[in-house]
Order: C-alpha cells, then structure tokens, then sequence
C-alpha cells in the first residue's frame, strides 16, 4: 500500500497560510501480513512439561509458533488436583506480557513448594495477525512440579559469608524463593547487627534467646 497526501490537504495557521508540498510518489508504502488461515499453536514452554524441582518464584512461558496479539479469557494456574491457584485475565499486562510469539505468566505470589501445576490456556487468549484463535490447551498439556522448600541453617557458628557453612536437611545445592532461614543456632553475639545484601530476601527468620534482657537483634538492608 503507499499512502498519498494532496499538496493542498494541509496548511498552517500564519496569517498567510503555507501549504504543505504533498508526498511524493514513495514517500510513505508498507505491506500488510499475508492471511494466515491456521491457529497457532504451542511449540514450546518453560517449565516443560513434567518438570520437577521448579522454583515457586518462576516465571511462566509459552512459545507460538507465530507472531500473536493478545485475545481474551483467563489463563488458569491449578494446584492439582483440583485447588484453584489463580486466575489471570490475559488483559492483565501486570501479569500478562506478549513480546513476538512468546506469552510471559506472571503469578502474583510465589507457588508453593513442592506441589504439582498445571497450566491452562483458554481458546482466544491469543490470535494471529490474521485474527484466527489458538484452540487453547487440553487437560495434562502443562503441567509441572516446585521443589520443596527447605530451612537453612548455619549451626556450626562460621562465617555468614562462606556458602559451606549453611546447609539444609536433606542438602540441596541453592536457596530459593519460599526457603526459609533459621539464625536460632548462628553463634553471633547479643546486641548483635545483621545486614542482608539489598537485593536479597528472606521468608522466615528464627530467632533463638537473645541473651537475656537488654539484648537484641537488629536486621537491616
């Protein structure tokens, strides 16, 4: 298509008005996308189905195998069997972003661990540019499992900086979102100041005896 604009469609408002010139002949052309008659369709996610030991603070993806726009309906996250985790509108662009052929979920609070999810995607959450509908996604399509939770522990009094030192029961190699941290035996003094680094967080702090009266504990960052 090229787009056209007369010498005489535009004038600015001087006392005496200049009019615009007009286009020239290429000045302003594009091409439309070609009709595709075909509903797109899930070629990949992240988590794949029937992981395990996914974070409870991991992001949902799910990859098309063409350029999407966004439709309507509710995208529904199940605690399997049967527990409604949440329900997000596809319009909801705090949970929801579209970027090329790639659906980003967002959920709003972390999952819990050690439990089964399924996804489900409904017909018409998303169309090509031809306005065809993606059939949506059947039950067992998408499903996954977090990794259990654990409480971290440093009760042989060393170093908080010395990865080695805290350990969980069974061990697993990281923390993640939803562990929690138990300083209840940390061999740290009374009246004592612990600083986290500013872009960690933490779920549950386990304080043990502070030392009697007058001491404290100071968390900060």
């Amino acid at each position: 298509y090229e787009v056209a604009i007369s010498s005489d469609a535009l004038e600015d408002t001087a006392g005496t008005p200049n009019a615009f010139a007009g286009t020239s002949s290429g000045d302003w052309t594009f091409t439309t996308a070609a009709n595709d008659p075909t509903a797109p369709v899930i070629t990949s996610t992240d988590p794949v189905d029937d992981a395990t030991e996914i974070a409870v603070d991991a992001v949902l993806t799910a990859t098309f195998d063409d350029s999407l726009l966004l439709g309507t309906g509710n995208i529904i996250i199940t605690e399997l069997p049967s527990t409604t985790f949440a329900t997000i509108d596809v319009t909801d662009a705090g949970r929801v972003s579209l970027s090329g052929n790639q659906l980003t979920i967002t959920p709003s609070t972390p999952l819990n661990g050690g439990q089964e999810y399924e996804v489900s995607i409904p017909a018409g959450a998303v169309q090509n540019f031809s306005a065809v509908n993606f059939g949506g996604t059947s039950s067992g399509d998408w499903t996954f499992t977090t990794r259990s939770t654990y409480v971290w522990t440093n009760t042989g009094g060393g170093s908080w900086n010395t990865a080695s030192n805290w350990n969980t029961d069974p061990a697993v190699p990281n923390p993640i979102a939803g562990d929690e941290v138990d300083i209840s035996q940390a061999n740290i003094g009374a009246n004592s100041t612990l600083t986290l680094e500013a872009d960690r967080t933490a779920g549950i702090w386990k304080f043990g005896d502070n030392g009697g009266s007058g001491s404290q504990w100071t968390v900060s960052g």
